[in-house]
């Protein structure tokens, strides 16, 4: 009598074929990935090539920034030199992969956000960046590049909502100090050099009547600051520069200014 056969082993015959096929396929994906077979579907880096940016937030504020050699400098709404990391990870928005996004005319702009978005920017002459609402289920949002809408990691929104303090440099001093003197009592160099201020706002105003004179050379050039209070905090303004850097007291006394 002809013996019957487990269907359960059929089923699990059939499972390991379809495995096979499927780690075949892999390896054989792998193998001319290795052998450069396949196509290079990386997006090539153009970053270089953009010069110049303008974001422009839902308050209307706008912020222009142009390329310095490999720094970045603000340029509205004052002259000052720019966060270069900060920047660069909006200017790396023109490397996006749109492949696997939408057109415009795919999707609803109301209800994505983009008929009217909160923020937009241009990079370089040519390409736009407007930035709508949120997804809800992936908590992404959506972003239009030039005709086309991706969904990425809300990460650039709230940087753009930073504003000036986000977007300026927080280290008044990036050339090598060679010397501090304040009232001519010299100061320690090293602990100017590595200074980072909590925040920066634009020069307005004059430098207060009650400042203390401090005299920074650095890399063979003299320099003339000023510092005072300012509310709860010290301000740090270099004659002729149009923003002032903001410091603790605390900051301020390690750098040897008292107030």
């Amino acid at each position: 009598m002809a013996r019957r056969r487990n269907p359960n082993s059929r089923k699990r015959a059939a499972t390991n074929i379809v495995m096979f096929i499927g780690l075949g396929a892999l390896a054989l994906v792998a193998w001319y990935d290795i052998n450069g077979e396949l196509p290079d579907r990386r997006v090539e880096s153009v970053q270089h090539t953009v010069e110049h940016m303008t974001v422009v937030r839902g308050d209307g504020q706008t912020f222009a920034f142009a390329r310095e050699g490999a720094n970045w400098q603000l340029r509205q709404p004052v002259n000052a030199p720019a966060a270069g990391e900060r920047v660069s990870r909006l200017v790396a928005l023109i490397d996006t992969n749109t492949e696997n996004g939408y057109a415009i005319d795919e999707i609803d702009l109301d209800a994505t956000g983009l008929s009217d978005p909160p923020v937009r920017m241009r990079l370089g002459d040519d390409t736009a960046v407007f930035f709508g609402g949120i997804e809800p289920v992936s908590g992404r949002r959506y972003v239009q590049i030039d005709d086309r809408v991706v969904l990425l990691d809300d990460q650039h929104v709230p940087l753009i909502d930073g504003g000036l303090n986000a977007f300026a440099e927080r280290q008044p001093f990036s050339a090598a100090i060679d010397s501090v003197s304040i009232s001519g009592q010299d100061a320690d160099a090293a602990v100017w050099q590595s200074l980072t201020a909590l925040g920066v706002k634009p020069q307005l105003d004059g430098v207060s009547t009650n400042a203390t004179a401090v005299d920074v050379t650095a890399e063979g050039t003299s320099q003339t600051w000023h510092a005072w209070q300012d509310g709860a905090l010290v301000a740090l303004h270099r004659a002729g520069d149009e923003v002032r850097y903001l410091i603790s007291t605390a900051d301020a006394a390690t750098l040897g200014l008292s107030f």
